[in-house]
């Protein structure tokens, strides 16, 4: 395998990624996802990165596992932040919604009771006030790759590694070594298997 040029920290480029005959504004790609290009969410998670990479690059470049690492990482702080708050508001609705109930039984047995000709009147229960439009709602879209890993919790990394050795075996990456660092470099088929997909669905 050639050497690789150092262009950032994070991002690598050879001659191989140089000779990548579509530009990367030729393709599209959003935040973290690219349907129906790759036949697998993860791969097109995976690919979806790389794109934005060379967009920001002006070129396709190879990125570090560590700096997809470091992507992914953010993340699972994010989704584990909202699950939290979510979890709250959830436990907090169920108060009130036992509340709710207990109010409106409440309102029932008083009304049977009055029915039966029990004079006694219908207490009005007061009903707690709906909070959902003050309630703050996640607004981070996240990736197929990230909620994976996260539901996968300590086997998360292993199958990260297992998605990145999938497009390897495919041929959408090459796995490189070199000094340190790992580094996944995006090939020809991969540029080309995405353009022509999005070309056809066009």
């Amino acid at each position: 395998m050639e050497q690789l040029e150092q262009i950032t920290d994070d991002f690598y480029a050879s001659e191989n990624t140089r000779a990548i005959n579509v530009k990367p504004t030729e393709v599209g790609f959003g935040k973290y996802f690219m349907p129906s290009t790759l036949g697998h969410a993860e791969y097109e998670d995976i690919g979806a990165r790389l794109v934005e990479a060379a967009k920001e690059q002006t070129q396709w470049v190879g990125m570090t596992y560590g700096a997809l690492g470091k992507q992914i990482v953010s993340e699972l702080e994010w989704i584990q932040t909202d699950n939290e708050k979510s979890r709250e508001e959830f436990e907090k609705r169920s108060v009130e919604i036992e509340k709710s109930r207990k109010g409106i039984l409440g309102k029932t047995y008083e009304g049977l009771k009055t029915l039966l000709g029990v004079k006694q009147p219908v207490v009005e229960t007061e009903q707690p006030k709906s909070e959902q439009s003050e309630v703050e709602q996640p607004k981070r879209p996240y990736s197929v790759l990230s909620l994976m890993l996260f539901m996968h919790g300590e086997n998360g990394p292993a199958r990260l590694g297992s998605e990145i050795r999938g497009m390897a075996d495919k041929g959408y990456l090459d796995i490189v070594e070199q000094e340190d660092q790992t580094i996944l470099v995006p090939t020809q088929k991969l540029v080309e298997t995405i353009y022509e997909a999005q070309r056809r669905s066009a």
